[in-house]
């Protein structure tokens, strides 16, 4: 489902995943972003919260409001609904832990 187009002259409509990474915007991306991409073309939102080390899924969107979240944490991994076959492991996107 990748989109393909002439993109000089115009942009896809719909987006299936974005992706905020939050270190001291994670309340306001957790709010009000997700409800703005809940009313978007958009088919999924994830939050990288640094702060909690944690990745915050909003999927199936419903009258403009996310009927699923999902919280994911290192040691689990998260796949797109756009392409289920691709697993992402959530470590790998969240800063390094200190040793």
């Amino acid at each position: 489902m990748i989109p393909t187009g002439d993109y000089w002259h115009a942009h896809p409509t719909r987006a299936s995943l974005v992706v905020e990474v939050a270190r001291s915007s994670a309340r306001y991306d957790r709010i009000t972003k997700a409800r703005l991409y809940g009313l978007s073309e958009v088919d999924e939102y994830w939050v990288v919260d640094h702060n909690t080390g944690t990745v915050v899924v909003h999927r199936d969107r419903r009258d403009g409001a996310w009927a699923t979240i999902l919280t994911f944490r290192r040691g689990q991994r998260i796949a797109m609904l756009a392409f289920p076959d691709v697993e992402i492991d959530v470590a790998e996107i969240l800063p390094p832990t200190p040793v």
